[in-house]
């Protein structure tokens, strides 16, 4: 069977990164490459992963800080196995999760499997299913399925190749969602196990947490991609989805603008008035987004 390249981004996850490693090295599945880029971390989490250079299986590289996207990038350009893998350095794995998921790349080109968050489980599916791009975007889409996260995932270099598909730097938040929405786009079909195979700690301080800061605004450039990839511009059903998850990001962010001093939100409210503006009144009628959030929308909408 072939290799899997496990590429960790690691900035300053120095109470987690040991358990991270171990559980990728214990993985019941031997084959693997295990490349650790190290972002410019400054509590000693590059020395804990220069201990493990001395594992043949094992890549440590170190640049400066410049985010978790270089970070994934540097990591796919080392990578030479035939599958890859991300995993987030604060995370950690089921020991059986990449055999498990090496089962389904026989007859599919991406494999997404179900995962702890908190002790809490969320399978996305209930039964391990075959599915064509549409049904896979869908899926990632939903806020009862297995979301637009890497880590749950494993992939074909080969098509990562094939098609150029790399993160943008310039993208701070969703990052993630837009480039599994970029490899689905040129799958021909996704295979979706209801297995709960890795857990997900949520960290407070990533960039997505509930205090506003610039990068955030990102998210907007991230939705315009995503609503220009094929697979969702020519499927009514998944471009409805991401229009609405587009408008409550939006609000989101004007919620946490709103505890800001008035001249950042000068900055940056006219963006997000503009983007409530142009859409559709379809938010109104959508599932699963509160009445809350609808009272804001249609308050800025109509102001």
């Amino acid at each position: 069977m072939s290799r899997v390249s496990v590429i960790v981004p690691v900035y300053n996850a120095k109470d987690y990164i040991i358990r991270c490693i171990d559980s990728i090295l214990e993985q019941t599945f031997k084959d693997i490459e295990l490349i650790l880029i190290d972002d410019g971390s400054t509590d000693g989490s590059e020395l804990i992963c220069d201990r493990y250079k001395s594992n043949n299986t094992v890549k440590v590289i170190h640049q400066e800080n410049r985010g978790v996207s270089s970070a994934r990038n540097r990591g796919l350009e080392v990578a030479t196995g035939t599958y890859v893998a991300f995993v987030d350095s604060d995370d950690y794995l089921e020991k059986n999760m990449l055999q498990q998921m090496l089962g389904g790349l026989a007859s599919s080109d991406l494999v997404m499997c179900g995962y702890y968050k908190e002790n809490k489980r969320y399978q996305g599916v209930t039964e391990r299913k075959i599915v064509n791009k549409v049904d896979a975007m869908m899926n990632v889409m939903q806020n009862d399925g297995f979301k637009g996260f890497l880590w749950n995932k494993l992939f074909k270099r080969s098509i990562i190749e094939k098609n150029k598909l790399m993160f943008s730097d310039n993208i701070h938040m969703c990052e993630d969602l837009l480039y599994c929405a970029k490899y689905i786009n040129v799958c021909n079909s996704v295979c979706l196990l209801p297995d709960l195979l890795y857990h997900y700690m949520d960290n407070e301080n990533g960039v997505s947490n509930s205090t506003f800061n610039e990068k955030q605004m990102s998210v907007i450039e991230a939705y315009n991609e995503l609503l220009m990839i094929n697979v969702i511009k020519k499927n009514r059903s998944v471009c409805y989805e991401v229009k609405n998850r587009k408008v409550k990001h939006c609000l989101s962010l004007w919620e946490r603008l709103c505890h800001k001093e008035k001249t950042i939100k000068n900055m940056y409210i006219p963006t997000i008035k503009g983007e409530i503006k142009q859409s559709d009144w379809t938010f109104l009628w959508a599932k699963g987004y509160g009445l809350k959030y609808k009272m804001l929308y249609f308050a800025l909408k109509i102001a």
